[in-house]
């Protein structure tokens, strides 16, 4: 899930900051349950980890950085 939250696809942000006031109005697409499936191998993630763990880094999500590094070979 971390991983993906910054380089593979999907992001489960939510409005903030009082941005839902200009954000569009209730529509059909509102009721209906979103689902994404990632697949992600573990040479993907060698390749996207780095670059994952610097901006969890930069956004001093301590958590995010850790759980990549366990998916990550030890070198």
């Amino acid at each position: 899930m971390a991983v993906t939250d910054y380089n593979a696809g999907s992001n489960h942000t939510l409005p903030t900051l009082g941005s839902a006031k200009f954000s569009s109005g209730l529509n059909l697409s509102e009721f209906y349950k979103k689902i994404s499936y990632i697949t992600l191998s573990k040479k993907g993630v060698e390749k996207i980890g780095e670059s994952a763990i610097h901006l969890a880094n930069y956004e001093s999500l301590t958590a995010h950085m850790l759980s990549i590094r366990s998916r990550m070979r030890r070198k």
